[in-house]
């Protein structure tokens, strides 16, 4: 019940967020969920492979 409610509280968070703030792309919504729900390895794998991929955004 407690995690239900901190999930829902999240979510109202984010939504909140989004209403506001219209321009928030997918990609920080990714990195927010990946802050929250993530473990360390996995979370640091995904970071550096975001990095990876915005180089290669900027590259491109």
């Amino acid at each position: 019940m407690q995690f239900e409610k901190k999930l829902n509280r999240i979510f109202n968070i984010l939504n909140i967020l989004q209403n506001h703030l219209c321009a928030i792309s997918a990609k920080y919504r990714n990195f927010i969920f990946l802050l929250l729900f993530s473990d360390e390895k996995s979370l640091l794998r995904n970071i550096n492979f975001s990095n990876y991929s915005a180089t290669i955004e900027m590259h491109s």
